[in-house]
């Protein structure tokens, strides 16, 4: 159970460091889509 939270609170954290590096970087909807695609 707690390995499942820690993974939870990981995939949160990744998310908030994806949205930050794209607002860092002014990227457009559009944009963001391709790198997450590209990174997936």
């Amino acid at each position: 159970m707690k390995k499942k939270n820690n993974q939870k609170k990981i995939d949160a954290i990744d998310r908030q460091i994806d949205n930050s590096v794209y607002k860092l970087y002014d990227l457009t909807d559009e944009e963001i889509g391709v790198v997450e695609k590209i990174s997936k």
